[in-house]
């Protein structure tokens, strides 16, 4: 459904008509660029359905006028709080007209699973967020009588009730799996799981000196430290899940449609909560990255000090001197975190996704105080040049869930491996006592 709405631009007085379509949320904000004199307009449209449904328009600064009155109207933009839209559509019968039929033509075939993701995710956050949350706290602090029962509320026959502490570690990196499967597009983590397995595996000659690093990482607190990051930007994508779904679409849309995806542009401005997320994320995962690369060291030389000598010599031909000697793993992590991704070597999956995922020039764009969302362009801006639309920005925000969650199955290993008497165990994907099925995949998504 589509409300059409009559403003008066509060720059230049021209008349301007909105199409605004039905979001998912009873408010749903947004701004608008009048065309004449490119002034920024926001507002937000309200959804009621009671005594029958309808909406209204507030805006923040722009008269109101009725769509219906006499005279012209300068401009006509039309927008979808939920969907990228094609801001110069005037008419339903022009192309972008609906942004839904728009979208489906661009998605093509898989417009239902676009839906059914958007939809589903929203369903848990608004269902289950809050116990996943509970569920979260009760095993930061090991409270495993109400981890547990938060899990049955969650899950209720499917939870498999862990009596080992292993076993709880095991099965929280795959209920986050569940919940914000949606977002994923692509398998960066189920290859991840395996080729760290794989890994870890490799060499059990070094299985005790494995464990004792395993050991000295949670006896500083840090395992858990980070753990707890890792949930806390979970959460953040639950509470901001309208300003990261809008964008879900772009993954998907088919080949050969690059010249309409250009035109399209999201009608939101959350760029500085999301640009924090972002930062935070890239910095996390570094964080993480210390102990990915001293695991490698353990298992290929022995000991967390231990770095590839010839990783370090090929860095420091570069011109990263500070890289030509690194003697601690403790020196390791002050050094800058670009470079660090070359200490993955042995990992190779794990060194794409590192490529693939955590730009370098994105996190040092969007973290640079000058960074803005031009709401005119539709472009992020730095140091007054354009660096990436915004949506190509929320875009790989969203693509952010894959690292948090092998971040998560990393910390989730260290303890294991210190439990575990026998680490063979700890080479398979889910080593819990019972199936975890998931109950998430057959609610139906809220309309």
């Amino acid at each position: 459904m589509i409300y059409r709405y009559g403003i008066e631009c509060p720059g230049c007085q021209a008349r301007l008509l909105l199409r605004v379509s039905v979001g998912a949320e009873i408010e749903q904000p947004f701004f608008v660029v009048c065309g004449r004199c490119h002034t920024v307009i926001k507002g937000k449209q309200v959804l009621r359905y009671e005594p029958h449904p309808g909406a209204r328009l507030e805006m923040e600064s722009a008269k109101l006028i009725d769509p219906q009155s006499e005279g012209p109207f300068v401009e006509t933009i039309s927008l979808n709080p939920d969907l990228p839209a094609r801001r110069t559509a005037t008419q339903m019968a022009d192309e972008g007209g609906s942004s839904f039929l728009h979208n489906a033509q661009l998605l093509g075939t898989s417009l239902v699973e676009t839906m059914r993701r958007i939809g589903l995710f929203r369903s848990i956050v608004s269902e289950d967020g809050a116990g996943l949350r509970r569920l979260g706290n009760f095993y930061l602090n090991k409270d495993w009588q109400r981890f547990q029962e938060e899990g049955r509320r969650l899950f209720g026959k499917n939870w498999p009730e862990p009596k080992k502490e292993w076993q709880y570690h095991d099965v929280l990196p795959r209920v986050f799996l569940m919940a914000y499967h949606p977002l994923l597009i692509g398998d960066w983590f189920q290859r991840f799981v395996k080729e760290w397995s794989d890994f870890l595996s490799s060499n059990k000659a070094r299985l005790p000196e494995q464990r004792a690093f395993a050991e000295g990482l949670l006896a500083e607190g840090r395992v858990g430290d980070l753990q707890r990051l890792v949930l806390e930007r979970f959460d953040f994508m639950a509470t901001h899940k309208s300003a990261l779904l809008a964008a879900i679409p772009a993954e998907l849309y088919e080949d050969g449609m690059e010249k309409a995806i250009a035109e399209l542009r999201l009608p939101r401005d959350d760029f500085d909560v999301l640009k924090g997320h972002y930062v935070d994320c890239y910095e996390l995962a570094h964080r993480v990255l210390s102990i990915l690369v001293g695991t490698i060291n353990v298992v290929e030389r022995g000991h967390q000090d231990s770095f590839d000598a010839t990783i370090c010599a090929a860095l420091a031909a570069k011109g990263m001197n500070n890289f030509k000697n690194v003697p601690t793993l403790a020196v390791f992590e002050d050094r800058p975190n670009g470079p660090k991704r070359a200490f993955l070597k042995s990992v190779p999956l794990c060194e794409q996704m590192w490529d693939a995922l955590l730009e370098r020039e994105l996190r040092n764009a969007v973290g640079h105080y000058g960074a803005r969302h031009d709401l005119q362009t539709g472009m992020i801006i730095v140091d007054g040049k354009p660096h990436c639309s915004y949506l190509e920005f929320v875009v790989k925000t969203i693509r952010m869930t894959h690292v948090l969650l092998c971040l998560l199955h990393v910390l989730k290993m260290c303890h294991i491996q210190k439990l575990l008497t026998d680490p063979a165990p700890a080479t398979a994907t889910s080593v819990a006592a019972k199936p975890l099925k998931n109950r998430f995949k057959k609610r139906k998504p809220k309309k």
